[in-house]
């Protein structure tokens, strides 16, 4: 276990902000070729996996190396960065988000190699780039290039909790019109920001819908820019970016529609919605474009829950239930509809938290967790 908790030491004290995962994708590969892993590359987007065992079914550990930035350092007891140790715990970003839950992914599967070579499949252990930033993009890039896996466990933080589905996210930018005039003389314009104001708020006062499984809908406003934007100047465009949570019911035309229905009730606002669509740029220079909307997910096969309960009946009071937040479960279970579980050590209410922490005694039993969901899935399938 020392030998995991300084490789977690180290991933910490290794930035890898969204786009800038270079070093830290190294720092792994280094540590897969020294446990002897079947194969381990980096794709064109800068993911890096390792293999072990060359047979199927294949099952997948997945897990992100990007992080948020640290924000605001004075509001951290201990440097952000260090992943100094201080009561059984391990400090820094990305502790549990998700640099926690990879370590163990990596030093439970290099437990398993030899057990997994006796067995008829195998694993990959894919540790992607830009998740924190366009979840799904960088998994589907890389299942695409390198095949579908028959099973995929992701390793965000969940208490060591089974969870099994998510709502999706829908992004929505509403961009409203108006006529720019001095703003000693406002009534002689059309104020585009007072128009979106009142857009936002016919949007609240429409009722989102519930998924049965997964809960309510919500929406929250993240954003809100105008322009010109500067000066004395009533504003002749202002828009908000919208960020709804969203139920398998809900689809990307349904969305826009919901939104653009509720501007158009307001007879003297002119306003159009629409669900953008953004490219960013990976370390190793390639592009990555995704429009953002990420369905919601939620899979619930009795069998493989068996076999995960199984696997997890050496842990106490393990829950099945549903993350609040946001995963690469969006395309792997959500889009290309492939079994999908998530499990890993970590509280998630301290992910992008000042003073992110991680347990060492979690972190050791998720490792011995993931050494036993290979045996399960694999070995006695």
């Amino acid at each position: 276990m020392e030998d995991q908790i300084e490789f977690l030491q180290k991933l910490i004290q290794t930035r890898s902000l969204s786009g800038e995962e270079k070093s830290v994708g190294k720092l792994i590969k280094g540590k897969m070729n020294q446990q002897n892993y079947d194969l381990v590359k980096t794709d064109q987007l800068g993911n890096v996996i390792g293999v072990i065992g060359d047979g199927t079914p294949q099952l997948m550990f997945e897990a992100h190396m990007d992080t948020v930035g640290a924000g605001n350092e004075s509001n951290w007891e201990l440097d952000p960065f260090s992943g100094e140790i201080r009561d059984g715990k391990v400090y820094g970003r990305g502790s549990v988000d998700m640099k926690g839950p990879l370590s163990s992914m990596i030093f439970g599967a290099a437990r398993a190699g030899d057990s997994i070579k006796k067995y008829r499949g195998s694993l990959a252990v894919a540790c992607v780039v830009h998740e924190e930033t366009m979840e799904g993009a960088a998994i589907e890039g890389l299942i695409d290039r390198e095949g579908q896996p028959d099973m995929v466990v992701l390793g965000e933080p969940s208490g060591l909790d089974v969870c099994i589905g998510h709502r999706g996210r829908g992004v929505v930018d509403l961009e409203v019109a108006g006529k720019t005039a001095h703003a000693s003389m406002p009534q002689l314009g059309k104020n585009a920001a007072l128009d979106l104001i009142d857009s936002i708020n016919s949007i609240r006062d429409k009722e989102l819908a519930t998924d049965p499984e997964l809960g309510d809908e919500t929406m929250a406003l993240v954003n809100i820019f105008c322009k010109p934007g500067g000066g004395p100047v009533v504003p002749d465009e202002a828009t908000a970016r919208l960020d709804f949570r969203i139920g398998r019911q809900t689809t990307k035309k349904g969305l826009i529609r919901y939104v653009q229905e509720a501007v158009d009730e307001l007879t003297d606002v002119t306003g159009k919605a629409e669900i953008p669509e953004k490219t960013l740029q990976c370390y190793t220079g390639k592009d990555l474009t995704y429009q953002y909307f990420f369905p919601a997910w939620y899979s619930r096969d009795e069998e493989i829950l068996s076999k995960v309960r199984k696997a997890t009946n050496f842990l106490p009071d393990v829950e099945v239930r549903t993350w609040d937040f946001s995963t690469d479960g969006i395309y792997t279970a959500g889009k290309a509809k492939i079994p999908t579980l998530g499990f890993g050590p970590g509280d998630e209410t301290q992910a992008h938290q000042p003073n992110e922490r991680i347990s060492i005694e979690e972190l050791q039993l998720a490792t011995e967790g993931y050494e036993r969901v290979i045996d399960e899935f694999l070995g006695y399938g």
